[in-house]
C-alpha cells in the first residue's frame, strides 16, 4: 500500500512538474513575442513621468524626459529613491524618449566659440555644474549649445524657474 502511494505520488509530481515546463515554454514563448512591445510601452510610461528628485539629498544632475516639452531636460537628484524618468545623459534619454524625433543633443555638447565683434552676450548650458553659463563679450558660440538669453537656455535644458535663476546668474 505504501509503495503504491508513493508511485502514484511521484507520477502526480512528475505530471505537474511536465505540466510546469510546457507552461514555461508557452509563458517564454509568448513573452519573446511582445517583448518589443512591452519594452516600448516601459518606455512610454517611463518618460511621461514628471522628474523626482528622490528621497535623498545628493547633488546629482541627471537627465528626464519633459512630456509637455518633448525634449530632454537635466534636474537635479537626490541619488535614491525617485522614478523611472532619470537618464546618465541627454543622448540615452532621447534613445529612450525620443526615438523617432532629435536625436541631437543639444544641451550636452561643449559648445564650441570663435572670436567675434557682436558685444552681444550669448548663453550656453553647462552640463557639469546643471546651470547656464554666459559667454565672454567678444566669443561667439557655434554649435546646438547655444542660447540668445539666460532664460531661453534654462528652459530649454532644466526644469529650473528660469526667471529667478537668471536673476541670480546675471549677479555673478
Amino acid at each position: 500500500m505504501l509503495l503504491s502511494s508513493c508511485i502514484l505520488i511521484a507520477s502526480v509530481l512528475c505530471a505537474a512538474a511536465s505540466s510546469r515546463r510546457q507552461m514555461a515554454n508557452d509563458f517564454s514563448h509568448a513573452e519573446q513575442n511582445t517583448t518589443k512591445l512591452d519594452n516600448s510601452k516601459k518606455a512610454s510610461r517611463q518618460c511621461e513621468k514628471r522628474p523626482d528628485p528622490g528621497l535623498c539629498r545628493a547633488y546629482q544632475p541627471t537627465w528626464y524626459h519633459d512630456r509637455k516639452h518633448k525634449a530632454c531636460k537635466m534636474f537635479i537628484y537626490g541619488g535614491c529613491g525617485g522614478n523611472a524618468n532619470q537618464f546618465p545623459s541627454e543622448h540615452k534619454c532621447q534613445q529612450a524618449c525620443l526615438p523617432k524625433e532629435r536625436q541631437q543633443p543639444i544641451c550636452s555638447p561643449k559648445p564650441t566659440q570663435g572670436r567675434c565683434n557682436i558685444s552681444q552676450h550669448s548663453w550656453y548650458f553647462e552640463s557639469s555644474m546643471a546651470t547656464c553659463t554666459r559667454y565672454s563679450s567678444g566669443l561667439c558660440p557655434s554649435g546646438a549649445n547655444k542660447f540668445q538669453s539666460c532664460q531661453k537656455c534654462l528652459k530649454t535644458c532644466t526644469n529650473l524657474k528660469a526667471k529667478e535663476t537668471c536673476r541670480i546668474l546675471m549677479e555673478y
